[in-house]
């Protein structure tokens, strides 16, 4: 009888390729979160001030690595600035930093 040799993977490969691909996962998953929370803001702002422009992308640091997602992006009728969501501490992403504090 013929026997079937096959090279298996070490346990510590198999968690690190685990945890890469979830980091992944987690990521796409954070970032859709994202967009849908800036969607949901953008319903809520008051349209009179805020003047959508348009949506531009936006990349932070997080526990899962880069995470890159479209923002949408305002002018500031009241003020002649422009904007990402003006609501923005509401969900934690620090507009002068590129890093997302959940709390």
């Amino acid at each position: 009888m013929k026997h079937l040799t096959t090279e298996w993977p070490l346990l510590k490969e198999l968690e690190e390729q685990l945890v890469r691909t979830l980091q992944k996962v987690f990521a796409v998953l954070l970032a859709a979160l994202l967009e849908e929370i800036d969607q949901q803001l953008a319903e809520a702002r008051d349209k009179r001030r805020y003047q959508l422009k348009d949506k531009r992308p936006t990349t932070i640091q997080t526990l899962f690595g880069e995470v890159t997602f479209r923002r949408n992006y305002y002018y500031d009728r009241q003020t002649g600035n422009y904007t990402h969501t003006h609501q923005v501490k509401n969900f934690g992403l620090c507009a002068s930093s590129k890093t997302w504090y959940p709390f």
